[in-house]
């Protein structure tokens, strides 16, 4: 069974657009704690959290996308959705943002304006300790940052094509 547990914040242009606080864990115990009084419980197998498509989410400029993320480590090399907002067309994602653990077990930020761009953290993650990703896109350029630490950056000209689908926290 998958265990991801994480907060999310998505920020354009500056401004935070939205903001949710919860843990993802799968666990047949009852153990849910975040700042606060309460959290989400999921079961690891097909919950996640809707946020739908309004108007703050549909972004096209500058924007971040970060979330404090503890992974399991009984299952290295799986794709793990964290946040976004994409579409899929023929099996790639064309239109949208998001960020995930790849199944190379990286973390990747992914931006799409017709075409799939992404950008991928330096080293792998696979451990269970808490880590902050956060995937920046400023000036046409595709930043990713692991733990406050930058990894990687993209060239210029990146962009992105609202997808017209629902954005969505543990799945994509």
């Amino acid at each position: 069974m998958k265990t991801l547990r994480f907060n999310w914040v998505v920020s354009a242009s500056i401004i935070c657009v939205g903001l949710l606080g919860l843990m993802v864990y799968a666990d047949t115990g009852s153990y849910c704690q975040v700042a606060g009084s309460s959290c989400l419980l999921f079961d690891g197998i097909d919950d996640y959290v809707n946020l739908g498509n309004n108007p703050s989410l549909q972004i096209t400029g500058n924007m971040a996308i970060c979330a404090w993320v503890q992974m399991d480590a009984a299952n290295p090399g799986q794709y793990w959705g964290i946040a976004g907002k994409l579409t899929n067309t023929g099996g790639w994602y064309y239109r949208g943002y998001g960020l995930s653990r790849a199944s190379n077990n990286r973390f990747r930020f992914m931006t799409a304006n017709g075409t799939a761009n992404t950008i991928d953290s330096t080293q792998e993650y696979t451990d269970t300790d808490w880590h902050h990703v956060a995937g920046v896109m400023e000036g046409g350029r595709m930043k990713i940052y692991v733990d406050g630490v930058f990894q990687a950056q993209s060239g210029t000209g990146m962009s992105i094509v609202d997808s017209g689908q629902f954005a969505l926290i543990g799945r994509q």
